[in-house]
């Protein structure tokens, strides 16, 4: 009897492993998991060419080539459903040398590479022609003072008649627009008190990664910057789920 290889290959292909967030928080097994993906995943990658510095350009190059390699099994490991792992952090795992997690305890920092820590934001153009600014992402839970900023946003919305009622639960970035021709000094006044607050409880402690997130791009999960981040980097895009999005210019 001949049996047919092909089905025999495609039954027995390994298509996920047994991995848990805890060995993404250690080195122990950093190249066997980098062999693990090699093996059965992505054929090009040679955990040698893995990197021992963030560098955009390094990275982004490796990441073509994982998806090159099997585009499906690169958005899985992107997203990768494990408690604490946010996207795309299994693949800065992946292709770094020395980098792990720095798990849910970590204080905003999910990338740690010996002395350098990274926050990791997997976010949106905010305008794909332009691309000045990022979007579609949260800043931290618990930043102090934040709570009074939203209040005052959605107070003087409606006392400028933009919004119908004393605490919208939306604010739409045209409505934002509204509020800044229609009061430009009280605009500006908490504009200003959500970058001071954004910057000194959020950005100023340490770098962060920006990764485009949208998986139909072509540049989908490449770096779009890496990036310190200064107050006047930060505005307000617009107020939803009980929180102001923020946009940052990269």
């Amino acid at each position: 009897m001949v049996l047919d290889n092909n089905f025999i290959k495609r039954a027995t292909r390994i298509t996920s492993f047994n991995l848990t967030s805890a060995d993404f928080q250690t080195l122990k097994y950093k190249r066997e998991i980098q062999s693990l993906y090699q093996q059965h995943m992505f054929g090009s990658f040679d955990p040698d060419m893995a990197l021992d510095r963030l560098d955009k350009e390094a990275y982004n190059k490796l990441v073509r080539m994982l998806k090159k390699d099997d585009r499906g099994q690169y958005e899985k490991l992107h997203n990768l459903p494990l408690k604490g792992v946010g996207p795309s952090e299994a693949v800065f795992f992946l292709l770094t040398s020395n980098g792990h997690l720095g798990g849910g305890s970590s204080a905003g920092v999910d990338l740690v590479m010996g002395a350098y820590k990274y926050e990791l934001k997997a976010v949106k153009w905010k305008n794909k022609a332009t691309k000045d600014y990022v979007a579609d992402f949260k800043l931290g839970g618990n930043i102090p003072g934040m709570t009074a900023v939203e209040a005052d946003l959605q107070l003087a919305c409606y006392e400028n008649g933009i919004t119908p009622v004393r605490g919208a639960p939306e604010i739409s970035g045209s409505k934002m627009d509204a509020l800044k021709e229609a009061n430009a000094e009280r605009y500006e006044g908490i504009r200003k008190r959500y970058q001071e607050l954004a910057y000194n409880y959020y950005f100023k402690s340490h770098e962060v990664v920006f990764i485009q997130t949208e998986t139909n791009q072509p540049d989908f999960g490449e770096i779009i910057a890496i990036k310190n981040v200064k107050p006047n980097d930060v505005e307000m895009e617009r107020y939803t789920s009980r929180s102001i999005k923020p946009l940052v210019r990269v």
